[in-house]
């Protein structure tokens, strides 16, 4: 194809652009095209003897390329390695004897065969530290400079090493390294050999001589798809004895952007913990990555953090970092640019304590990199931090523009005119060829053109390829004029030519410029509309599109530079006319407020973002200032999940929630008799335990706890069903929860879109198939009974995933649904927020001042990041009492402003426990005789296998408190165990 690259420099033929099909073509496809192009190349199709001989050279052309992509050996082989790999000798016999995997793993063998007997990879790197702090002196000692006198070079080292592959497993890698510093000098030589063992992992041995004696041992090992370690140990010579050092590092890879490392160094002298989170996101035209570093250690501590982002579309990348540590601390920026194929252009600015004021230059060329620390200041000044910043740039523009960019443009138009000489002769044989094929397109085109007409259809009026001064513009040395070659693709009003790195080898094109990159103007009439495009060489194309519509007025004139200024200028007067809307609030924002929150917040661009204001209910601008907008930047609504819902069945009631944060206390009683007791102790008349549901509950190795739980009930005469789910009971269930939301990704809510936490959907999905079959039977019985599901803490989570599940498959109308939760964490994402939201109307997250864990897991302001669902009730009294009235209904969904009283240093996890002045998770207990009591509440025989069970009004009065006893004593050693383990990687 035309992308392998021929060592003579010139690119092979593209057998699928000669045929004009796509890489992926069925075999009917490249049939049919070869059908169509016999027609028109066949031999016989053509009685003058000059025309018949052309005509056999291009059928010839389209039959062999036929023949290749029609065989099922042949086409895999060319795929992968082009007409170089057709052309080995014994092909043909090697095709019919082994089948086009054995081909193209032998051809692949041979070429990595050949490339490791040539190639060696040789890596160097000169660093020189200069030290200019003379040239920004002090005034009182001006007369003892001498100007550029004072620029001295502090320091040397020269670094070279050669790669040398020695197998396919084995490489050794030699280098050497001298520097020189202050008149001393030192230097080493250094001996590396790798060996590959598998395709996870790989180990090398270093040795090293010079000032001393030096060796290494490194091994790399793939643990699974998420998480890999390296673990290397090394021993240095030193005069009085040998020095030992040790490193690791393990890395896991979060989340598809997010990857931890942790690195752990000992030596004799030294030794440290640093633990790094790496964030790196790629847009479609730019990297953006971020990193994150916290270090423990002798005798250096530090955190430190790290921005940069690639602008893939310029080769430039931009860096702003800093740390703050013990030793040292520093900030600094800088920007790195491509300059040509092989060299890269850079400099960075350092600013810190003790060391002062740097620049560094860096510059890459090829392997070769040469790097430049110049010292400016033994102090900050903001002087010298602005020329050290500023005249950097001014010289690399100035250079650029004045030698690099001539000099590039001579280099490539001598390349240019070098392989135009080298290749005259394929040259005019291609434009021969190209001028035959045409010729005998014309009696096909002339049929083509006149069906168009007729119907109006596509006709070509003018098509350019190669290099375009403008559109349109035709540089008669670097385009050619394929007209006749694009009509004659036509068919039924349409042209479709498939993507390809050049169309230089479809019949009647030719490469006018080689190596240059190239474009493709089309002008056509489709339905006496006027039409045009320009396309790169290597896009596809499909005509007619109603977006290359011009104006008739025009006539089709290409568009000059005069045009395209005047353009700019209308476009920046325009932008300037939408920010001063913008600004005052004046956009085309407020018209849409009629149709409401939802519609609002989404009509969003890079200019202007609409958003909702709830004090006036109407939409405004980004930016908006009163008296336009009365909501400050934390009261708009900027997005859907927190639009103020309109269709709310019913309104938050203080007493309702008082009674269901009562029955949310029923799961956590120790036993069944208990439960009853504490429901009876309410006073609540006409509620009755209908059933138990439970399941087997933790995740952690070598931990037992109590069981996931939910309690059923029903009033008849409420004609109410309730659902109780019991939430975290123990420690040990805690670190469960902790090291999902740290260490695994989020999973599907299963209730449309929308993603949770993976331990919350495990614990919802362990009890949903007996929640879902318990609702099933109650309601064949009292179809027309609400359901009110509750919860406290991880119970209100997973009350929140089965309500929208309920809701979501249909067993429950959402009219008929209530939710009320206490103490809830964040379930899951925006999008399940919002998912949420729709599914389940009168849902209310009730939330104490004080509360700590409405706040986890933290909002990282993702789109994935988490996320609360609607509608928090926030009570800002320090004491909650069942009377308070003192509450606010939060506008939106996650509204950090609607709970701006609570404050880290003030939060306590006793404000968790206790809703509405009573202790959740321990009242039930406390009405429970002591010997009834137990770990895992006289239910655990029953629900200790990883299935969930309904157990209807149970009693477990006999139960072995023995039995109980012992589980207590093990779970607790187990427990015990596990923090002294934790203990001591914290603080060791």
């Amino acid at each position: 194809m035309a992308a392998f690259m021929e060592e003579d420099g010139l690119a092979s033929e593209d057998l699928y652009a000669v045929l004009n099909v796509e890489r992926k073509a069925s075999t009917d496809e490249i049939n049919t095209a070869f059908r169509r192009y016999s027609k028109i190349f066949h031999p016989d199709k053509h009685l003058d003897d000059k025309k018949k001989k052309h005509a056999e050279n291009m059928f010839n052309k389209i039959k062999k390329a036929h023949e290749v992509l029609t065989d099922p050996n042949k086409r895999p082989v060319y795929d992968q390695f082009g007409m170089k790999g057709l052309e080995i000798e014994g092909m043909e016999l090697i095709s019919k004897s082994k089948s086009a995997a054995e081909i193209i793993a032998e051809l692949a063998k041979q070429e990595e065969e050949r490339k490791l007997q040539q190639m060696t990879n040789p890596r160097g790197q000169v660093v020189i530290e200069l030290n200019a702090s003379d040239l920004f002196y002090n005034e009182e000692y001006k007369e003892y400079s001498s100007g550029l006198s004072g620029l001295e070079v502090s320091s040397m080292s020269l670094v070279q090493t050669v790669e040398c592959p020695l197998t396919r497993r084995d490489t050794v890698r030699l280098g050497g390294n001298v520097t020189s510093q202050n008149g001393n000098g030192q230097g080493m030589f250094t001996t590396v050999w790798r060996r590959v063992w598998s395709a996870k992992g790989w180990n090398e041995f270093q040795v090293s001589v010079g000032n001393g004696f030096r060796g290494g041992l490194q091994a790399f090992y793939q643990i699974n798809r998420r998480c890999f370690c390296v673990g290397s140990v090394s021993i240095l010579a030193v005069p009085n004895g040998i020095k030992p050092g040790l490193s690791t590092v393990i890395a896991w890879q979060l989340d598809k952007n997010l990857q931890g490392k942790m690195l752990f160094n000992a030596s004799m002298s030294s030794s440290s913990v640093k633990t790094l989170l790496i964030f790196e996101h790629q847009p479609y035209t730019a990297k953006l990555s971020l990193q994150l570093g916290v270090q423990m250690g002798i005798p250096a501590n530090f955190i430190q953090a790290a921005l940069s982002r690639k602008f893939t579309s310029h080769d430039a990348e931009v860096r702003v970092a800093g740390k703050l540590g013990t030793i040292e601390s520093y900030i600094e920026y800088g920007i790195q640019k491509k300059i040509s194929q092989f060299s890269w252009i850079g400099a960075k600015m350092m600013i810190g304590v003790p060391f002062g004021v740097y620049v560094q230059i860096r510059l890459v060329r090829g392997q070769q990199t040469f790097v430049f620390p110049v010292k400016l200041s033994e102090h900050i000044m903001p002087n010298v931090i602005f020329y050290g910043t500023f005249f950097p740039m001014v010289v690399y523009f100035a250079v650029r523009k004045l030698v690099v960019t001539p000099y590039l443009k001579e280099q490539e138009e001598e390349e240019l005119e070098k392989r135009k000489k080298d290749h005259a002769e394929t040259f005019a044989q291609q434009k021969e060829e190209a001028e035959s094929a045409v010729d005998l397109m014309m009696g096909t085109v002339e049929r083509i053109i006149e069906t168009e007409e007729n119907k109006s259809g596509l006709i070509i009026t003018k098509a350019v390829y190669g290099r375009l001064l403008s559109e349109g513009e035709l540089s008669e040395d670097e385009c050619i004029n394929v007209t006749i070659p694009l009509q004659c693709l036509v068919k039924d009003s349409r042209l479709q030519l498939p993507e390809s790195k050049s169309k230089a080898d479809i019949p009647g094109f030719y490469d006018p410029c080689p190596g240059v990159a190239k474009s493709l103007y089309i002008q056509y009439r489709f339905r006496d509309q006027l039409h045009e495009t320009t396309v790169p060489d290597e896009e596809p194309i499909r005509l007619p599109l109603k977006s290359h519509s011009i104006s008739e007025e025009s006539g089709g004139a290409p568009v000059t530079s005069l045009n395209l200024r005047s353009m700019g200028l209308v476009c920046l007067l325009t932008l300037l006319l939408l920010l001063d809307k913008c600004v005052n609030g004046k956009t085309k924002c407020i018209e849409h407020t009629s149709k409401g929150c939802e519609y609002c917040v989404q009509q969003s661009s890079w200019i202007s973002n609409c958003r909702w204001c709830e004090l006036d209910n109407k939409c405004h601008a980004t930016g908006s200032v009163p008296p336009y907008n009365p909501c400050n930047k934390n009261q708009v609504i900027k997005d859907v999940a927190s639009c103020p819902k309109l269709d709310v069945v019913g309104d938050y009631n203080p007493q309702t929630s008082y009674n269901l944060l009562r029955l949310s206390t029923i799961p956590y009683a120790d036993t069944p008799n208990g439960a009853r007791r504490c429901l009876s102790s309410y006073g609540i008349d006409d509620y009755e335990i209908v059933e138990w549901i439970g399941t087997r509950c933790e995740d952690l190795p070598l931990i037992e706890y109590k069981e996931c739980l939910a309690v059923v009930m029903i009033s008849h005469r409420n004609k109410a069903i309730f659902l109780a789910y019991r939430g975290t009971t123990v420690f040990t269930q805690l670190l469960d929860i902790i090291q999902s939301v740290l260490f695994k990704s989020k999973v599907s809510a299963g209730t449309g879109s929308g993603e949770v936490q993976k331990y919350f959907k495990q614990v919802h999905d362990k009890l949903f198939s007996c929640v879902e079959a318990s609702m099933h039977d109650l309601l064949s019985n009292y179809s027309d009974y609400n359901i009110w599901i509750t919860g406290h803490s991880l119970g209100g989570v997973v009350a929140s995933i089965a309500s929208a599940k309920l809701v979501y498959e249909g067993l429950i109308k959402k009219e008929k649904m209530a939710l009320y939760t206490f103490g809830m964490p964040k379930v899951g994402d925006r999008q399940y927020a919002i998912e949420h939201n729709r599914l389940v109307n009168n849902s209310w997250r009730v939330v104490h001042r004080n509360d700590p864990v409405p706040h986890y897991p933290i909002s990282t302001g993702l789109p994935n990041g988490p996320y609360h669902h609607r509608t928090e009730v926030y009570y800002p009294s320090e004491v909650m009492l069942p009377t308070d009235t003192n509450f606010v209904i939060c506008s939106g969904s996650d509204n950090n402003d609607c709970g701006s009283d609570f404050k880290l240093i003030e939060a306590g996890i006793e404000d968790h426990k206790i809703y509405f002045d009573m202790p959740v998770g321990t009242y039930c207990k406390g009405l429970v005789d002591r010997k009834q009591k137990s770990i895992n509440s006289g239910m655990w025989n029953h629900y200790k296998t990883n299935t969930c069970s309904r157990i209807n009004n149970p009693d477990f009065s006999g139960h072995n408190y023995t039995t109980n006893m012992s589980l207590l004593i093990t779970g607790r050693v187990k427990t015990t165990v596990l923090l002294i383990l934790l203990r001591c990687l914290i603080f060791n």
